[in-house]
């Protein structure tokens, strides 16, 4: 590997608190980026009535997709990445207790993300905001998207169980 290539890797698979929280924080600001151009888009449909800017279906999707992005995957880990900065230091101690467990969670969050978003390959998700019954229930939302959906959503949030696990032991 080339000295670029081998100091990303190292730093991916790194157990060091810092570039754990740099990777929290730059994750989230990229999903927050993209939630920024989904919302974009809706707001541009949104414009004129009877806009055709981009299909209902795809709005729908997006409609879906768009707030879990903003909420789940962009501000709860970007208040964790900063939580993981300051509360090491408060307490006086170099890092988190259990680095293993930090890094299984940052890598549980950013296999959730992206499974929200590999949904859309298969199966998307076109049951609201929430996804809560009756929009969620197989007469309205035959597709496995909500399933994928879902999945990702708790794999997210497993992963920031298991921060929050870390940072009560640290």
């Amino acid at each position: 590997l080339s000295r670029a290539g081998a100091a990303a890797v190292s730093s991916v698979i790194s157990l060091s608190a810092t570039t754990q929280r740099g990777l929290y924080i730059a994750t989230a600001l990229s999903f927050m980026s993209l939630a920024a151009v989904e919302f974009a888009l809706m707001r541009l449909q949104l414009i004129v009535p009877e806009n055709s800017v981009i299909q209902p279906e795809i709005f729908n999707r997006l409609l879906s997709t768009a707030p879990v992005t903003l909420v789940v995957l962009a501000a709860v880990p970007l208040a964790l990445g900063l939580i993981a900065y300051i509360a090491p230091l408060q307490i006086g101690a170099r890092g988190v207790a259990l680095p293993r467990l930090h890094q299984l969670s940052y890598w549980l969050y950013l296999v959730g993300g992206v499974s929200i978003y590999a949904s859309f390959l298969w199966a998307v998700p076109e049951s609201g905001t929430m996804a809560l019954p009756p929009l969620s229930a197989t007469v309205f939302s035959p597709s496995t998207g909500t399933d994928a959906w879902i999945a990702g959503t708790a794999l997210a949030t497993l992963g920031f169980v298991c921060f929050g696990i870390n940072l009560v032991v640290t």
